[in-house]
């Protein structure tokens, strides 16, 4: 999905500032399967709002001054709609992560730094869960919102559960000292 789409996609929900847009997908309902950032959201807001899919909205007086929120518009709710109705690309998708890519060079590495990132990682994951048990607790949560993060709790978990079962095999395969070169 591009920026745009995300954007239309949080603002469909309530209006919100680029920043609220930003947490969503940092620590709210999008967090454990989309991302975006402040470089492609705030893009993607102008474009928008010059396209007429949303409007700034008049702030309260105790917002500040530069403080913009945006919802959408009923021609933003139809572009979204139009967008998802579309067929999704065929194909897997592709999970990208840095993490992966330390670990695939792990021979590289000394254990106490694979360790460390074990430990960092099974941390995110813990994060994460209560980030979606958190979501899950809610009582307005929406049927497609409940299964997105039902499935997300799933695949973290098993991930968090292959981390735990296959850290020692990796281990046996590398160097406690340093990592080895190929």
């Amino acid at each position: 999905m591009d920026a745009k789409t995300l954007c239309l996609g949080v603002l469909s929900r309530e209006p919100a500032t680029g920043y609220d847009i930003r947490k969503a997908f940092q620590n709210g309902p999008f967090s454990h399967f989309c991302g975006a950032g402040f470089g492609s959201i705030y893009p993607a807001l102008r474009k928008l709002s010059e396209d007429g899919l949303i409007e700034e909205c008049p702030s309260s007086p105790d917002v500040r001054e530069n403080k913009k929120i945006f919802s959408i518009t009923p021609a933003g709710r139809k572009a979204l709609c139009d967008e998802l109705a579309n067929p999704a690309p065929l194909g897997f998708e592709i999970m990208r992560s840095e993490f992966m890519f330390r670990v695939f060079f792990a021979h590289m590495m000394p254990q106490d730094r694979i360790q460390a990132l074990f430990n960092e990682r099974k941390a995110l994951y813990h994060d994460k869960l209560d980030i979606i048990d958190n979501l899950l607790k809610k009582n307005s949560i929406l049927p497609g919102e409940k299964f997105i993060a039902e499935m997300g709790k799933t695949l973290i978990t098993a991930a968090l559960q292959f981390l735990e079962k296959n850290t020692e095999t990796l281990f046996a395969l590398t160097s406690p000292e340093i990592g080895q070169q190929p």
